[in-house]
């Protein structure tokens, strides 16, 4: 049935629109909150309102159009899914012990169920536009402008110092740009850079060699270790697997590098200097492990002793029961915050949407290499599993790996 959903001219047009709309918003969603954080407003929750606005949209087009999902199996079994999910949810906070007060955690929680759900929404409505190369190609540009817009307002932070377009604040040196989040900006660079490598190893055109420079020289700047720990799995696979060291343009790469690093170099030492001082620091005082995750794993361990064995029964280790609120009880590591949310059926539900969406029998092709990297940054960070703006990115590249694997041969 879903052969009749991509032969539905129509259908495909609004799909397009309503996926190109969601881009839209939450991209002006992080601008006004931006502006809001600049002239310091009362209210900036602007990029969550805008997260708000396109669910809305999404459940209103999915009503009007509730008649042709129900006709397509694989829409039906998402549905039930996310159904599953939600009762999950419920079940879990039903089951907490009495520590925790109800229905207040419930409702606070709310906003949390709401991100993780925006995943399989997504795939319920988009499934068949995966299947379109030509939407998929004009919404990539799309996210492209984006994703420029983004990366000069990095550069302009960088440049002149702008506190807004800072990661950290006055803590430590970075810049993220107009995007809300440090996790958000680290995955579409990393995506993006993925994305722009791809096109290189593949023989595609000069500008693309252009373009992957400038974002990986952009990407330094953001200054998370999500961002230095994909760069040493990129030069890994690079020079490695696709043997670089060989290759004339490795060599040309490295040098017009240099000469930008060279340009910018009091202010890249600076970055340098501070987050490692930084990761320096904590590994002396407080181990290996806590300088990777930023004390990651000390919140997992206290989470554990101060709120699961507390508040906890037998029933949420299948069901979960966050308490999200105010990142209260959140380890800020994907796999592991799922697991809290939704427990095992959780991890199962999502292991069969991510199935539903990729197919795993391509073998043999870059697909492999692109996700192992966002499972082993996600399991240390958060932001790709819940963060709609990655979802989108995400779907959207998936769809074009899965229409030119044939391509993408490693």
């Amino acid at each position: 049935m879903i052969n009749s959903l991509k032969s539905n001219v129509i259908f495909q047009g609004s799909l397009f629109k309503l996926f190109v709309s969601a881009i839209v918003l939450f991209f002006l969603g992080d601008v006004v909150r931006k502006i809001s954080l600049y002239f310091e407003w009362e209210f900036i929750r602007y990029s969550t309102l805008s997260k708000v606005i396109v669910l809305c949209i999404f459940l209103v087009f999915f009503i009007f159009n509730f008649k042709i999902y129900l006709k397509d199996k694989n829409a039906v079994k998402v549905l039930k899914w996310i159904f599953i999910l939600i009762i999950t949810f419920i079940i879990g906070q039903v089951c907490l012990n009495d520590t925790i007060q109800q229905p207040l955690n419930l409702f606070l929680n709310i906003e949390y169920l709401t991100k993780y759900l925006y995943f399989p929404i997504i795939i319920l409505l988009f499934s068949s536009l995966k299947y379109n190369i030509d939407y998929l190609k004009k919404i990539i540009f799309i996210f492209e402008i984006v994703f420029l817009i983004n990366a000069i307002s990095i550069l302009i932070g960088f440049c002149f110092d702008v506190s807004v377009l800072q990661t950290y604040g006055i803590e430590r040196v970075g810049y993220m740009g107009i995007f809300s989040r440090s996790g958000q900006t680290s995955f579409y660079f990393i995506m993006f850079i993925l994305f722009y490598y791809s096109l290189i190893i593949n023989g595609k055109t000069k500008i693309n060699i252009i373009k992957f420079i400038f974002f990986v020289t952009v990407s330094t700047l953001i200054g998370t270790k999500r961002i230095y720990l994909f760069l040493i799995l990129l030069s890994f696979h690079y020079f490695f697997f696709q043997q670089g060291y060989r290759k004339w343009n490795t060599y040309k790469i490295l040098v017009l590098t240099s000469l930008i690093g060279f340009y910018f170099k009091k202010k890249l030492i600076e970055i340098f200097n501070e987050f490692f001082y930084v990761f320096q620091k904590i590994y002396y005082e407080n181990g290996f492990f806590s300088s990777l995750t930023s004390f990651r794993n000390e919140l997992f361990f206290n989470i554990i002793n101060e709120f699961i064995i507390s508040s906890w029964s037998f029933v949420n280790f299948i069901f979960g029961g966050p308490s999200f609120q105010n990142y209260i009880f959140i380890t800020g590591m994907d796999f592991f915050d799922l697991y809290l949310f939704f427990g095992m059926i959780g991890l199962i539900v999502y292991y069969k949407l991510y199935k539903a969406l990729i197919d795993f029998k391509i073998q043999g092709t870059f697909f492999y290499f692109f996700f192992f990297v966002l499972v082993i940054i996600s399991f240390f960070s958060s932001a790709f599993i819940y963060d709609p703006y990655v979802n989108l990115l995400f779907f959207i590249l998936i769809g074009y790996y899965s229409n030119q694997s044939y391509k993408f041969v490693v």
